[in-house]
């Protein structure tokens, strides 16, 4: 699982993630924050003396972690396409190339990306594997509260703005039209404790999966973590950009993923 990861952040550096990442202070807390939860995965997985295999602790790279090199590089592809399907250079390319028919491409875009994503999960879901984190009945109590106040999240934020234009319905209806209204920052609900409500609970969500969970599951979850955060720094500089002070202001006054306890 750590030669796994290792892997990921190679092919991951080959990304224009890794620009983006050396200019964040938080580079070295993403890297090390993933790799402290492998590790953790690595000691519980010793502790429980699970192997499917055969009884020696060590056991050959191809005949054990190659089905998770593929799990992780598949996981890892899917979120450079799910990132760079959607940047800014595609968008624009295409509406040069494609003209009004661009309006079509949202709602494809999210109609891919659901139907790559389900095989993955129902791969990792069904691939064996040692629980990695053991938890007790109580903190899977925790575990479940985490998983229901993550889905309030998600939800209250995505019935925040428009949902016709997130799943492209409405790129579709007013394709003929010459102007588009100006976005609008929100600072409702959600919205006005952190700048990406959606991707704290998707973050919640994934760790609290992780959590006495298959390896497979473990990893799956983790390299989606680690996209979370990579993402929201994406999402904030095209914000950034395209909003320019408006966003700026509302950088200093709403933090970014995490919300402030003491202000």
């Amino acid at each position: 699982p750590c030669s796994c990861l290792h892997l990921s952040f190679f092919l991951t550096g080959m990304f224009p993630y890794k620009k983006l990442l050396s200019r964040q202070k938080s580079n070295g807390l993403v890297y090390n924050f993933i790799i402290f939860f492998v590790h953790t995965a690595l000691y519980f997985t010793h502790k429980q003396s699970y192997n499917p295999f055969d009884n020696s602790p060590f056991v050959p790279l191809y005949r054990v972690q190659m089905k998770y090199f593929l799990l992780s590089a598949l996981w890892i592809l899917w979120c450079f396409l799910h990132s760079s399907l959607l940047s800014t250079k595609t968008t624009t390319w295409l509406k040069s190339r494609l003209g009004d028919k661009s309006a079509f491409y949202r709602i494809s875009y999210n109609l891919f990306s659901l139907l790559t994503v389900l095989p993955l999960l129902y791969w990792q879901r069904t691939m064996p594997g040692p629980v990695v984190i053991k938890l007790s009945p109580l903190l899977l109590i925790f575990k479940y509260v985490a998983l229901i106040f993550s889905v309030i999240i998600v939800a209250g934020s995505f019935f925040t703005f428009d949902v016709r234009e997130f799943a492209g319905i409405r790129q579709i209806m007013s394709r003929h039209q010459e102007t588009r209204k100006q976005p609008v920052i929100s600072k409702h609900g959600f919205y006005g404790i952190v700048r990406h409500p959606m991707y704290l609970g998707g973050f919640v969500f994934l760790m609290a999966s992780m959590m006495h969970a298959p390896l497979g599951q473990f990893l799956g979850y983790s390299i989606l973590a680690v996209y979370i955060i990579i993402g929201t720094l994406i999402e904030d500089k095209r914000l950034t950009r395209e909003l320019g002070d408006v966003y700026k202001e509302y950088q200093k006054e709403i933090p970014m993923l995490f919300p402030k306890i003491f202000r």
